[in-house]
């Protein structure tokens, strides 16, 4: 949808006339650019591909973003770790594994549980919506994660990668490191 609204301010420009686009979302837009790049949000759109893999993009800007990780480009080093990054906001998201910060809360039920990034926290949410995206094609057993899909997916293929009593230990080990890495430490009290 498009309005115009006429402004007759001086004389040098007797009246000019704005366009004020606005999406089915009812976010408004003053530029057709910007507007049509949000509005692919919508549609599904995704006009612009890499080259170098064929990822798809909804506006040019991603895209030219994207095109850094198949350069050498590469100008922002972690300083804890030397690792480097095409862009920032990747680094930052690095800086959490340092830092331990956890800025993503889930507030379903007042569950309270703490992620350092979104998608960490949408695979988390799917407890409580009991949300399950991942469907087996071969059974259509569906799950709430990528991860446990696999798994699943090797009883059609028979591989077992990992002898099933090492899964085990292997859970338990990482279970209690995780554990030890998060657990609160306990406040003593005088009465002790």
């Amino acid at each position: 949808m498009v309005h115009h609204t006429s402004n007759s301010s001086s004389a040098d420009h007797p009246s000019t006339i704005q366009a004020v686009m606005e999406s089915e979302c009812g976010k408004s837009f003053s530029q057709l650019s910007p507007f049509k790049n949000h509005k692919r949000i919508h549609t599904g759109e995704k006009p612009y591909s890499c080259p170098e893999c064929e990822k798809i993009y909804s506006d040019p800007s991603a895209l030219n973003r994207h095109k850094r990780v198949h350069s050498e480009e590469k100008q922002y080093i972690c300083s804890e770790c030397g690792k480097r990054y095409s862009d920032s906001s990747a680094l930052k998201r690095h800086m959490r594994i340092h830092t331990r910060e956890k800025p993503y809360t889930c507030s379903e039920c007042e569950c309270g549980k703490r992620y350092a990034n979104t998608s960490a926290l949408k695979t988390h949410k799917r407890i409580h919506t009991v949300e399950k995206p991942c469907t087996c094609s071969e059974y259509g057993k569906s799950f709430s994660q990528l991860s446990i899909l696999k798994i699943h997916e090797r009883i059609h293929t028979g591989e077992k990668p990992i002898p099933v009593q090492n899964v085990a230990k292997d859970i338990q080990a990482s279970s209690q490191k995780h554990s030890q890495l998060y657990r609160k430490p306990k406040i003593m009290s005088s009465n002790n």
